[in-house]
């Protein structure tokens, strides 16, 4: 058994303590430990400011960002609403001038005159027409077209006309509209070169007769006309061509009524970017609720995307204004505002990088003179202290770092002085041990000798007694067997008189049987020799019937004879007749049974003489089981008597074994009690032989660490 000195136990546990030491700083140790405190000052500092700076400006650009373009969608919205009233209101002008000139008494009066009139009134009537028209736009500047269709298929024209509009006559007076309606309608382009118009066309009706049509009218605004209603609205221009925003009025298919910019989006026509903006809407008005309709979409127009606000005009009317404002515009202000917070946070980061500069140096400079001074004590210089007056947490260190180096310098003088002791006590000690260990040595090879004579002694006495359990068991077991057969040859014996009387009783009911079987045979021959008579008489009986009907044959013929007088014997012979017949009918049963019962009883003589033959062979085997049984029982006796000499005997050797078996245990018990106090006799030696052993070498290792200690002690320079 090798001990480990406990000097190499000291220096193992001193190594193991600051192992587990460095590995925990070592786990502990994580990126930033690679870099010096003043620069993870500087950065953590500055990474914080640039971090708060980061989530200050992106939210204040964010908010500010949605405020605005969420106050510009509601502020467009409102615009565009109060911009449609107003078109509105354009629009119901134009459809007042179209009601005054229908409902006007001199305009009636003028077309019904001239529709009932000849050529020189229906020239005066248009005179009259046409001077009304010239009056009623004289001072309008936004009626481009005017015109009457009246007279036979509705194709003379008065007309008021400032822009060379020449509609198509046959489409307009081909066109019947009872009520006001803003329309397209084609026009011959060869005058004007214009091939449709937007405007109003209606019938003109007889104020006294409403089916009755005087005329068509038509009135075309002048083109843009509902421009002037947005033209200097101001809701942003573009900061490189200086051309303010598109608002246009268009139809649900994107074709375009009015425009501020023409030059993109013309009058009269749909362009790409109005029928996608029309598609957009009437997508918004289907999904969303009825009535006048307004709000925003987000199109990418350009290549840009913009914000599209739409307000319809008039309910019963699909047309809408519309306002196209580019998001970089609206953005602007909110750009311009995150340029001036990424300015100061420059700023800002600067100005904080200065400050951690200061603030790390405040930390790092201490803390370098304090390693230096530490580096000292690491080389065994405890004698330079760090003198640090300040009122922070880097002069509590360097206090208490001074008072550990004079705890350390009084430790150091105490543990040598300490040395020196124990490494005289440790020569007086080695010398005792080296002494003990050899007497331990001995006495341990004699213990150990007789350890093992009495582990060998004991083992075989401990087999020997699981022999004789074995041995045990085996007895036992045959004194139960020979107890069972004992019991069971017992009841064989008893059985022997209990079959010698059934089997005599079965030879007494075998004779019975084979009596009652000659008397039932006897008497079926009896009864047979009687059947045999009884047909005798039946046909003695059957002959007598025949000649008793042969007799009333014959009286009933006599009867016959002898008339009125003979026919009670007629009837008495009748009667005589069906007896007989009765007779022998019952005659003819009867021998009829007896045949049954004839053959029956032949059947069953035969039966009986086999049984008498069955009675007879069993009576043969009675006899031989008889002696069978006779034979088995003399050979039971004869087993009975061998059986209870071997329990004899089996007794005898299961009280000697229970004698031999106690011996055996108590001579087990005490062979394993000595071999038990040998081996801890030897155990205890084997103790002290390692006592000294270990004390022995602990003298040594504590004499060498005592010289290694002061070695070592050496290399410390104290005061």
């Amino acid at each position: 058994m090798k001990v480990m000195p406990v000097g190499s136990k000291i220096k193992q546990s001193i190594t193991s303590l600051f192992e587990k030491e460095t590995s925990g700083f070592e786990s502990r140790s994580i990126l930033l430990r690679k870099f010096k405190i003043q620069t993870r000052l500087i950065a953590s500092f500055v990474l914080l400011l640039i971090a708060m700076l980061l989530i200050t400006s992106i939210y204040s650009y964010s908010s500010s960002t949605n405020t605005m373009n969420e106050r510009v969608r509601t502020d467009s919205l409102q615009v565009m609403g109060q911009t449609s009233v107003i078109l509105n209101n354009e629009i119901k002008r134009m459809e007042d001038y179209f009601l005054d000139i229908g409902l006007n008494a001199a305009v009636q009066d003028a077309l019904s005159k001239y529709r009932a009139g000849d050529k020189f009134i229906q020239l005066d009537q248009s005179r009259t027409l046409k001077s009304f028209l010239s009056i009623k736009f004289a001072a309008s500047n936004d009626i481009a077209y005017c015109g009457i269709f009246h007279g036979n298929g509705f194709t003379q024209v008065e007309a008021y006309n400032t822009a060379s509009v020449s509609p198509d006559i046959g489409a307009i007076s081909k066109k019947d509209l009872k009520q006001l309606e803003w329309s397209d309608f084609k026009a011959d382009p060869s005058n004007s070169g214009i091939t449709s118009y937007y405007g109003i066309q209606q019938n003109i009706a007889s104020i006294t007769d409403k089916q009755n049509v005087l005329a068509k009218m038509v009135l075309i605004p002048k083109n843009n006309y509902l421009a002037g209603a947005f033209e200097k609205l101001d809701i942003g221009k573009d900061p490189k061509t200086e051309k303010a925003f598109p608002i246009f009025v268009a139809d649900n298919n994107g074709r375009i009524i009015a425009s501020r910019s023409v030059e993109e989006y013309p009058t009269g026509k749909a362009t790409e970017v109005s029928k996608l903006i029309a598609d957009n809407i009437m997508k918004n008005i289907k999904e969303g609720s009825t009535g006048l309709e307004a709000g925003n979409l987000d199109l990418n127009i350009g290549g840009s995307t913009g914000l599209v606000t739409y307000s319809q005009i008039n309910k019963d009317k699909q047309l809408f204004v519309i306002s196209i404002i580019p998001y970089y515009y609206l953005n602007s202000a909110a750009n311009k505002l995150r340029t001036n917070i990424s300015i100061i946070g420059f700023i800002c980061v600067i100005i904080a990088f200065a400050l951690c500069i200061v603030i790390a140096r405040s930390v790092s400079q201490p803390l370098n003179k304090l390693v230096r001074i530490m580096k000292k004590a690491k080389a065994g210089d405890l004698t330079d202290q760090s003198q640090d007056y300040e009122k922070d947490e880097i002069a509590d260190v360097c206090r208490n770092y001074n008072d550990m180096l004079l705890n350390i310098n009084s430790l150091i003088a105490n543990v040598r002085n300490s040395t020196q002791c124990v490494l005289s006590v440790a020569n007086k000690i080695s010398i005792a041990s080296k002494s003990t260990y050899n007497a331990s040595e001995q006495v341990a090879l004699t213990a150990e000798q007789i350890a093992r004579g009495a582990a060998d002694q004991a083992a075989e006495i401990n087999d020997s007694v699981g022999n004789m359990e074995q041995l045990s068991e085996g007895i036992t077991l045959v004194e139960n067997d020979i107890a069972k057969v004992m019991v069971l040859a017992n009841k064989i014996k008893n059985l022997n008189t209990d079959v010698l009387k059934t089997i005599d009783t079965l030879n007494l009911k075998s004779t019975q049987v084979s009596d009652t079987t000659n008397k039932v045979s006897t008497n079926i021959y009896d009864l047979s020799k009687s059947m045999q008579e009884i047909q005798k008489i039946l046909k003695i009986m059957n002959s007598i019937s025949e000649q008793i009907n042969l007799l009333s044959l014959n009286a009933a013929i006599e009867a016959a004879r002898a008339g009125e007088s003979g026919k009670g014997f007629a009837v008495v012979a009748n009667e005589v007749r069906k007896l007989a017949d009765k007779s022998k009918e019952f005659t003819g049963s009867i021998n009829n049974i007896i045949a049954s019962i004839e053959h029956k009883t032949n059947v069953t003589v035969e039966q009986v003489k086999n049984s008498d033959i069955a009675v007879n062979e069993q009576k043969m085997a009675v006899k031989e089981t008889e002696e069978l049984f006779n034979l088995v029982f003399g050979s039971i006796e004869i087993v009975l008597k061998d059986i209870t000499r071997t329990e004899k005997s089996v007794a005898s050797i299961v009280e000697s074994k229970g004698k031999v078996l106690e011996s055996m245990e108590s001579i087990s018990a005490v062979a394993e009690e000595a071999a038990a106090t040998t081996e801890m006799i030897s155990a205890s030696t084997q103790e002290q032989f390692a006592s000294a052993e270990e004390l022995s070498n602990n003298a040594g290792d504590l004499e060498s660490l005592s010289i290694v200690l002061n070695s070592e002690l050496d290399k410390f320079k104290t005061e």
